[in-house]
C-alpha cells in the first residue's frame, strides 16, 4: 500500500440493541470491500489481533460494527460502512494468535425476511366502545396497575383500544402469558419489537380519548388461549378509564392492581376494541409509482425489525406508473422486482455508511470528472458485443388450460448486423402481453448495441507521492464519470463521447473524454477500483410514444396466507 497520510479508521461496536459496547483498538488490517449496483450487500473482513480464546462480547454474532474514516478531507470523521458480526474464525500462524471477523452489510438481511402485511378486515373487529351507559373508574398515577385479559379468537393482533374520559401519560405497558386469570412476567412481543401508543380525542360529549397500542409485526397468538394486556399508570394525569357492568363480553376481563397489593378482577368490562390480523404474503398494488411500492415494502420491512430504511429524498419518483402483486417474495426479491417495473435508467444501492437505500435516476451529466495521468493511475478499456440482445423468448402465465403466455421479439436491424443474440425470460405472473412488451422493451433497450467498460484504478488523496489524487470516500456506485484525456495519439477531440451515438468503429484515441456509469467499486484506504459502463439509452424519449404504464398481474395460486 501506499504512504498514506491524514488517515485513520475508527471500529465501534454495539449490541443488537444498539447499546455501545467497545471500540476496536486492534485492528491489524485496513478496511477492504466491494459493492456493485443493484445489489443488496457487501461484505468486509477485519483482523483483530486478538486471541480467539480470549474474546469478549463485543465479539458476539449479530453486533453491529461500525467503521468509520478520518482524513484531510473530513477530520472529524464520516462513517463508510455499517455490518453486523457474521463469522469469526480463529487464525493460528507461526506462534501468533488473532481473529478474523466478517461484517455483512445489513442488506444482507433483505433476502431473509419475506414481504408480510397484517390483513385486518371489519368484520374480524371486536368492539365494546363507550356509550351513554358507560362508567368511569379512577387510578391514582404511579402507583396502580390495570389488565385487560382476553382469549385469542384469531392468530395475531393489530391493535388494540382502551378509552379514557381524559389525556394521561402512560409510559408501560405490555402484552403478556395468563396464569390461572392472573398475568405473568412473560411478555409475547417478539425481541425487539415495540408497542407504539397514540391518543386521539374522538368525542366531547362526554370526553373521550382513545388510547391506541400498535403491536410490532410477528406477534403470535394460540387461539383460545388468554392474554394480559398490561398498562402502568403514567407519572402525571388523573384520567378515568370506561367500563361497563352489563352485557359483558364473554372472552374479556379486567383486573386491577392497587399499589402492589395484587391483582383483583374487577365488575364488568373495560370498553375496547380489538383489531385482530392475519399475517398475509400477498400485497397488490394498482398504479402506483414504482417508487412508491419501494417506500411501502420497506416500511413493512422496518416494522418488523429490518434494519435498512430510506429518508425523505433518497427514493426517486420514476414518472411511470405499475400494477403487480407481491406474492411469497422476499424483500430483495422485491426490490429486484420493482427495479424491472421502473425505466431502464432507474437503479438502486445501499449507502454502506448509512444503511439508506437509494432508488435513483441515472444522470446524463457527470458528478466526478476523471483525468488519466492524473488521479486515474490505470484505465482498461474494453468494447463488447457479448451483452447484446436481439431476439427475446418470453414465457408468461398460464392463460388457458395448459397454455402459457408464450411470445417471441426480434429487432431484424440487430440480428443482421450482429447475428442473432437470444435470451429466454419467464415471470409466471405475467397474463398480458402489453406487461410482457414492457418488460421485454427494457431488455432490449439497455442491450441494443455494444459496450464501452473500463476499469479505472483511481489514487486516494491523503497518498502522499500524488498529490492530485482524489477523494475516494465520496464515490458511490451508480453515479456517472467523466474519464478524460484518454486519447493518446494527438486526434483527441476533448469532447464528450457517447458509445452507440458517436460514430460506431472509431479508435478510442478518438475520444478524448468518455461518460460512464459505475457499476461496481472495490475499495481500499489508498486507491479505489471502479467498474464503469457506457449509460443506458434515455427511456424518457421512448416513454413518450408508448404511455407510461407498466402492468403486471400475478397468478401464482398460493393462497393469500400461509397455513
Amino acid at each position: 500500500m501506499n504512504n498514506i497520510e491524514q488517515k485513520t479508521f475508527n471500529y465501534k461496536v454495539y449490541d443488537n440493541e444498539d447499546n455501545f459496547l467497545a471500540t476496536w483498538d486492534d485492528v491489524a488490517q485496513p478496511p477492504r470491500f466491494t459493492q456493485g449496483i443493484n445489489s443488496g450487500g457487501s461484505e468486509l473482513q477485519l483482523l483483530l489481533a486478538r486471541d480467539p480464546d480470549a474474546l469478549g462480547s463485543d465479539v458476539e454474532f449479530n453486533n453491529k460494527v461500525i467503521v468509520s474514516v478520518h482524513d484531510k478531507e473530513v477530520p472529524e470523521g464520516r462513517n463508510l460502512f455499517q455490518g453486523f458480526i457474521s463469522e469469526y474464525k480463529p487464525i493460528f500462524s507461526k506462534g501468533n494468535k488473532s481473529t478474523r471477523i466478517t461484517l455483512l452489510g445489513f442488506g444482507a438481511d433483505l433476502n431473509d425476511y419475506l414481504a408480510e402485511i397484517y390483513e385486518t378486515t371489519a368484520a374480524n373487529i371486536i368492539s365494546r366502545i363507550p356509550d351513554g351507559g358507560s362508567s368511569t373508574f379512577a387510578y391514582t398515577h404511579g402507583q396502580d396497575d390495570l389488565a385487560f385479559r382476553f382469549r385469542a379468537n384469531y392468530e395475531s393482533i393489530k391493535k388494540l383500544h382502551l378509552y379514557l374520559d381524559a389525556s394521561q401519560a402512560i409510559e408501560n405497558f405490555d402484552l403478556v402469558e395468563d396464569d390461572n386469570g392472573q398475568p405473568t412476567g412473560e411478555s409475547v412481543i417478539p425481541s425487539g419489537g415495540v408497542i407504539t401508543r397514540t391518543e386521539t380525542l374522538i368525542s366531547i360529549t362526554p370526553d373521550t380519548w382513545d388510547e391506541e397500542f400498535l403491536f410490532p409485526f410477528g406477534v403470535k397468538l394460540e387461539i383460545g388461549k388468554y392474554y394480559h394486556f398490561v398498562i402502568s399508570a403514567g407519572s402525571a394525569g388523573s384520567a378515568k378509564w370506561f367500563y361497563n357492568t352489563s352485557n359483558l363480553h364473554d372472552d374479556a376481563s379486567w383486573l386491577f392492581n392497587d399499589n402492589s397489593t395484587g391483582w383483583v378482577v374487577q365488575v364488568g368490562d373495560l370498553n375496547f376494541k380489538i383489531e385482530p390480523a392475519a399475517i398475509t404474503t400477498t400485497i397488490p398494488y394498482i398504479d402506483v409509482d414504482p417508487a412508491e411500492m419501494l417506500r411501502d415494502i420497506l416500511e413493512l420491512y422496518e416494522f418488523r425489525g429490518g434494519k435498512v430504511s430510506y429518508d425523505g429524498a433518497s427514493l426517486e419518483p420514476t414518472l411511470t406508473t405499475a400494477t403487480y402483486t407481491f406474492k411469497v417474495m422476499t424483500i430483495l426479491e422485491c426490490i429486484n422486482k420493482i427495479i424491472e417495473l421502473c425505466p431502464p435508467n432507474f437503479y438502486w444501492y445501499i449507502d454502506q455508511a448509512t444503511n439508506i437505500i437509494y432508488l435513483k435516476k441515472t444522470t446524463e451529466d457527470y458528478t466526478h470528472k476523471l483525468v488519466y495521468g492524473k488521479n486515474v493511475i490505470i484505465n482498461d478499456l474494453t468494447a463488447i458485443s457479448q451483452s447484446i440482445v436481439n431476439t427475446v423468448y418470453f414465457t408468461g402465465a398460464e392463460i388457458s388450460a395448459g397454455v402459457n403466455f408464450y411470445k417471441k421479439y426480434e429487432e431484424q436491424d440487430l440480428i443482421d448486423r450482429f447475428g442473432v443474440k437470444s435470451k429466454a425470460i419467464s415471470d409466471n405472473r405475467v397474463t398480458l402481453e402489453a406487461t410482457a412488451d414492457k418488460i421485454v422493451s427494457r431488455i432490449l433497450t439497455e442491450n441494443s448495441s455494444p459496450k464501452m467498460r473500463s476499469n479505472i484504478q483511481l489514487v486516494d488523496s491523503n497518498v502522499s507521492d500524488t498529490p492530485a489524487g482524489y477523494d475516494i470516500e465520496n464515490i458511490r456506485v451508480g453515479e456517472v464519470i467523466s474519464l478524460a484525456n484518454i486519447g493518446q495519439n494527438g486526434s483527441s477531440r476533448w469532447g464528450k463521447a457517447r458509445w452507440g451515438i458517436d460514430r460506431w468503429g472509431m479508435s478510442f484515441r478518438d475520444f478524448g473524454t468518455i461518460i460512464l456509469q459505475i457499476g461496481r467499486l472495490m475499495y481500499s484506504p489508498d486507491k479505489i477500483v471502479i467498474e464503469a459502463k457506457e449509460l443506458p439509452v434515455n427511456f424518457y424519449k421512448q416513454l413518450a410514444g408508448q404511455g407510461g404504464s407498466i402492468e403486471k398481474i400475478e397468478t401464482v395460486n398460493n393462497p393469500d396466507s400461509p397455513s
